[in-house]
C-alpha cells in the first residue's frame, strides 16, 4: 500500500528561482538587440510571465526579496504597454 512509494524529490526552490532568473536575463538581453518592436513586445510578455515565476517561488519559500521582483516585473509591464503604445 504505502510501503513502497516513492518519495518525492524536495523541491530545491533556490536554485529554481536561479534557473528561471537565468532564463528571464536571456529573454530580457534579447529585447535589446530585437529590431521588430512586435517581437520585442512578444518578449516583454515573456519576461513577465517569468516574473510571476519568481514571485511564485519567492511565495513558496525561495529566499529572495519580493519587492524587489515586483518593481522589476512593473517596470517591465510599464514598458511593454509604452511599446504597444508606438
Amino acid at each position: 500500500m504505502g510501503l513502497f512509494k516513492k518519495k518525492e524529490p524536495k523541491k530545491d526552490l533556490e536554485s529554481q528561482f536561479r534557473e528561471v532568473y537565468q532564463s528571464l536575463n536571456k529573454v530580457s538581453n534579447s529585447i535589446q538587440h530585437e529590431p521588430d518592436l512586435h517581437i520585442q513586445v512578444s518578449l516583454m510578455a515573456l519576461c513577465i510571465e517569468k516574473y510571476d515565476q519568481l514571485l511564485s517561488l519567492i511565495d513558496q519559500g525561495a529566499p529572495f526579496e519580493r519587492e524587489h521582483f515586483e518593481k522589476l516585473k512593473e517596470d517591465m509591464v510599464a514598458k511593454k504597454n509604452l511599446y504597444e503604445g508606438l
